[in-house]
């Protein structure tokens, strides 16, 4: 929403610097999985080789594609030589041995799904000052920038994954919307309530899938032989559509009494991953 930002920079996303994003997020890192993410310790060989798949995926899981099928049809894509950002991100899900595994295989983003569920129901059954106070947040005298940050740092503590930090880069980006529909709307943030807040489970969601994505198979949009501007026009296309499966799913829900359990996030994760899995 608009240009403005809490970070006092782009909309797009945090810059680089920002003392909201954990300490080892850099955006112009190489990928670096850890042990509960994905991991291709083949990344480098031919195209036509197999590759592993992400080694938190189910045991009894066959994938329907190789991972280096899925680089290559990303990176094909990104060239702009064939595919589609529907056919690239089937290919991207099925690799994960299909949206069931998909979906079991991210327990940092599941966890943080389930924490932002938790605070959206308790904004619900009380108010957001006593949602704040439940977390022994202090908000007198803070703008909400400050409190923001506080929250970020109570739903997603600082991680020691990989994964950790894509979940939570997802929550400040999540934050980040909060913020601009706040000072846009000229609202009390403490005026908040569920009807406020239905937007920001399907908000998280869909950074999340999206930040997993660029972490997954972000590096062969960045490695294609295209300008740095039409590589942000393929990254805006993908979340795009990644945005369009999502809002599938979730249209019409109402989340102010949803049981956040692992279990119905890991449902809500897997429709998601469904939707791009068919091309629904």
């Amino acid at each position: 929403m608009g240009t403005s930002s809490m970070y006092g920079g782009p909309g797009g996303g945090p810059p680089k610097g920002n003392p909201l994003l954990p300490p080892d997020f850099d955006p112009d890192a190489p990928e670096q999985p850890q042990p509960d993410a994905y991991q291709d310790p083949q990344d480098d060989q031919d195209d036509n080789e197999e590759v592993d798949a992400p080694n938190r995926m189910e045991a009894n899981s066959v994938p329907q594609t190789s991972w280096q099928s899925a680089k290559t049809s990303m990176a094909k894509f990104a060239s702009g030589n064939a595919g589609s950002a529907a056919s690239s991100l089937s290919g991207y899900v099925k690799a994960y041995g299909g949206a069931r595994s998909a979906s079991k295989s991210m327990p940092a983003g599941i966890r943080t799904t389930v924490s932002l569920g938790d605070f959206v129901n308790r904004v619900a059954s009380s108010s957001f000052r006593e949602t704040l106070d439940g977390y022994q947040i202090n908000y007198d005298g803070k703008s909400v920038t400050e409190v923001l940050t506080q929250l970020i740092s109570v739903l997603a503590p600082s991680p020691v994954t990989r994964e950790d930090s894509i979940a939570r880069k997802a929550l400040i980006l999540t934050m980040e919307e909060l913020y601009e529909r706040v000072e846009d709307n000229g609202i009390d943030i403490m005026d908040l309530d569920a009807e406020g807040l239905n937007f920001i489970i399907p908000c998280y969601v869909k950074s999340f899938i999206n930040e997993r994505l660029l972490n997954d198979l972000g590096s062969r949009v960045e490695g294609a032989d295209i300008t740095p501007d039409k590589a942000i026009e393929i990254e805006t296309e993908l979340r795009e559509y990644i945005d369009s499966k999502v809002d599938v799913v979730f249209t019409g829900k109402d989340f102010s009494n949803t049981p956040f359990t692992t279990e119905e996030v890991e449902s809500i994760y897997n429709q998601c991953y469904t939707a791009m899995e068919i091309m629904l």
